[in-house]
């Protein structure tokens, strides 16, 4: 099979159809790490669209897995992938620069234009191709830091917003921007600075910024999480939190509240039922059922509570790292199927074709007449598509969906009726 075919053929998953985990614990299990050396842990880890695993190391030095950890493969390339891209793949970090991943051909493109940029914390892309990269101290005092933006492939760079110690931007669901900056104390590149964290929020994709309400907070160095619902998690440092606290916002970062979480989260992910996990540097693995307000342990296996990467397989399974290059997996899946003891409200077949391109469909089973809803989202979380509710008849038809506006990718396709929930995930190929 061609390198082409190999990474857009997915196995056709069905995530979670019921809304319900079938429990609340979960025991994790150690894998096959990278490089077995105490000195190489794994600092990140991301999820191919082809199922493949691609973790980097505190050194940035990336290796790949395509067995589910038992062999790995180094990549030529060094840096830390961060999130997907729309042009169906990942955004690298280097250092000075970032490239993109291209799933579709399985090669390295340069993303970021021959412009050469402060040292990156962090590169995000939005839909029509606009790209930010949050930018630390630079080499030279002279250099500029701060939030910058791109409209034409990274061949020209505008700083949009003056700070030094920017280190983190996401989108909200509503289409708002946050960027959170760092505390900077004493001489940095020969430069006397002494100029505290804050939390901003923009609603022109970066033309104003405003700060949010978080300007009594320490905002650390961790990167901001955000869902579709609306719900946005950061971690921040206060007089009576020394170790971190958790923040959340239920209305896309212009409130927020307290949680019960202590500690710096490395990382967050969200199943498909609306449990959240988060890897946390100080207290291990925890898991949440409220939406990030309350928290509890979930680190049953781990051998040490310094965590750091996480993150969800297509097949069900988390996978998680350690300070201490250890790896681990859930003993078994936290998302699975419904019990078939008794008849289903509803039933929703694969979708045809896969890959598909234009359009594709989906094959229904009603037992009852009545309104079906469809939500496309990214792999990562975001909300896409809201198509209008579709009223079906009884009995079995078909649901055809447009996808002709999405890129090449892995989507996630939840559909709905009442209080019944079922979740596909598909491919789009061009």
């Amino acid at each position: 099979m061609n390198s082409l075919k190999r990474h857009l053929i997915v196995a056709f998953a069905m995530l979670c159809p019921t809304a319900t985990a079938v429990s609340q614990s979960i025991f994790w299990e150690s894998v096959n790490p990278p490089v077995a050396s105490n000195e190489s842990f794994v600092r990140s880890m991301v999820i191919l669209p082809d199922g493949g695993i691609m973790t980097t190391l505190n050194s940035r030095a990336m290796y790949r897995s395509d067995d589910l950890t038992a062999t790995w493969t180094k990549i030529s390339h060094s840096g830390e992938a961060l999130r997907p891209s729309y042009r169906n793949g990942y955004l690298l970090r280097k250092r000075f620069s970032f490239m993109l991943y291209d799933a579709d051909d399985d090669v390295w493109r340069n993303a970021g234009g021959d412009q050469a940029l402060p040292q990156l914390d962090d590169v995000m892309e939005l839909a029509d191709g606009t790209l930010f990269v949050a930018a630390s101290a630079g080499l030279l005092p002279t250099e500029e830091t701060g939030l910058f933006r791109s409209t034409d492939n990274g061949a020209s760079w505008q700083q949009v917003l003056d700070s030094v110690g920017a280190s983190s931007i996401e989108l909200t669901a509503d289409g708002a921007l946050l960027c959170a900056t760092n505390r900077i104390l004493g001489g940095i590149n020969g430069m006397d600075i002494d100029k505290p964290a804050a939390l901003f929020r923009s609603t022109d994709r970066g033309d104003t910024w405003r700060q949010a309400a978080l300007q009594d907070v320490l905002v650390n160095n961790w990167k901001i999480w955000t869902a579709p619902d609306g719900l946005v998690l950061i971690t921040a440092n206060l007089d009576d939190a020394p170790w971190g606290r958790v923040y959340r916002s239920t209305d896309h970062g212009k409130s927020w509240s307290t949680s019960t979480l202590l500690d710096f989260v490395w990382t967050f992910v969200a199943l498909p039922d609306g449990r959240l996990f988060a890897a946390a540097i100080n207290s291990g693995i925890h898991q949440s059922g409220d939406g990030g307000r309350t928290w509890s342990g979930a680190s049953n296996g781990l051998l040490s509570s310094r965590s750091l990467a996480l993150a969800l397989h297509p097949g069900g399974r988390l996978f998680a790292s350690d300070w201490f290059a250890n790896l681990y997996r859930s003993s078994l899946p936290v998302t699975s199927a419904r019990s078939t003891d008794s008849e289903p409200e509803l039933t929703i077949g694969p979708a045809q074709p896969t890959p598909a391109s234009d359009e594709l469909a989906f094959p229904i089973r009603m037992p009852q007449a009545g309104f079906l809803r469809i939500s496309v989202y990214a792999i990562d979380g975001r909300l896409l598509l809201t198509p209008p509710a579709v009223h079906l008849e009884q009995g079995s038809s078909t649901l055809d969906l447009d996808v002709s506006s999405l890129a090449a990718g892995v989507y996630i396709c939840r559909l709905e009726q009442d209080a019944f929930a079922q979740q596909r995930v598909v491919v789009i190929t061009r």
